[in-house]
């Protein structure tokens, strides 16, 4: 199945919902990230570890090389500038997320289909306490955070949050090539 043909009850990491203009799609899971084993990335054979493109650990001291690393990759699998400058703002505040609200780290995972660019930040805080409304509402601009889930839903095709007292996952999907 591609991406084109899944359903937003199909769409996960390795099959982002479609969606047309002006919607975006936000599939919410409540139960245990999937931080040791990430979902199967779309170049996983039958029982292989996954293989991405990037997996990279992260805290408040590693940020600009993180960037360099997303950066990269993303120039190698083809983006466009306007393409790289969403993703780094995407896992900007995403990475900024975990380190604050999730123990001070987390781990990023990139890799990427042939129209898609996916990016999962993971993270070991205490998990996101409704992830359904996170991010849902704008944040107005005299508040000094409360961002980063709402841009993520603003810019993104694809988000898919998995959180439990444990951690969380998030998924997002980028267009490559946007129309």
């Amino acid at each position: 199945m591609t991406a084109a043909d899944a359903t937003p009850d199909q769409a996960g990491p390795s099959n982002p919902a479609p969606t047309g203009p002006g919607t975006r799609a936000v599939t919410v899971r409540q139960g245990p990230p999937s931080r040791g084993e990430p979902q199967p990335a779309p170049r996983q054979a039958a029982g292989a570890e996954p293989v991405f493109d990037l997996e990279q650990d992260f805290d408040e001291h590693s940020l600009y090389p993180l960037r360099a690393a997303v950066t990269a990759h993303a120039a190698a699998f083809g983006a466009t500038e306007d393409v790289i400058d969403t993703l780094l703002i995407v896992t900007g505040e995403l990475a900024s997320n975990a380190i604050l609200h999730g123990g001070g780290t987390g781990r990023l995972y990139l890799w990427h289909t042939p129209t898609t660019i996916l990016c999962r930040i993971s993270d070991d805080g205490p998990g996101i306490a409704d992830p359904h409304t996170v991010g849902t509402t704008e944040v107005p601009l005299a508040a000094p955070n409360g961002r980063g889930m709402w841009i993520a839903r603003q810019l993104c095709r694809h988000v898919d949050i998995v959180s439990d007292p444990t951690g969380t996952s998030i998924t997002v999907a980028i267009d490559l090539r946007p129309s």
